[in-house]
């Protein structure tokens, strides 16, 4: 099961890191600041043209690729991005019929591999091993 396959809102496409409020975790997460802030916004801007060419969100795409991960990996893949709007549970529930094509595959799928800075800073780290 996918952990945060939306990046903590990253891959939709909508989200400002310069606008997150004080108390929002994201705005010390290392994935969001500095030199892999500015890496990994390239690595949004991908999923925003693949998005914009087979006319889909950024959502969208992000979570059809981690279904095509099934094939590759020879196991069912089950995605559970956190939303509170039922419509964008719809756009959602709406990749699952996106169609994934080599194009769009070889654009996304070194993406991964291209990700930096840590999941958490350390004091969070801290915080979630500590259950």
């Amino acid at each position: 099961m996918p952990y945060s396959p939306l990046g903590r809102g990253f891959l939709t496409g909508a989200l400002d890191p310069s606008t997150l409020g004080e108390k929002d975790f994201r705005r010390t997460n290392p994935r969001f600041a500095g030199e892999a802030g500015e890496a990994n916004e390239k690595i949004a801007q991908t999923v925003r043209e693949v998005a914009d060419r087979l006319g889909a969100t950024p959502a969208q795409v992000a979570l059809a690729w981690v279904y095509a991960q099934a094939e590759r990996l020879g196991v069912a893949v089950a995605t559970i991005p956190g939303t509170r709007s039922p419509a964008r549970l719809e756009q959602n529930a709406a990749a699952l019929e996106l169609t994934r094509d080599a194009e769009a595959l070889a654009a996304l799928d070194p993406l991964s591999d291209q990700v930096r800075g840590e999941r958490y800073a350390p004091a969070h780290t801290a915080e979630v091993a500590q259950g």
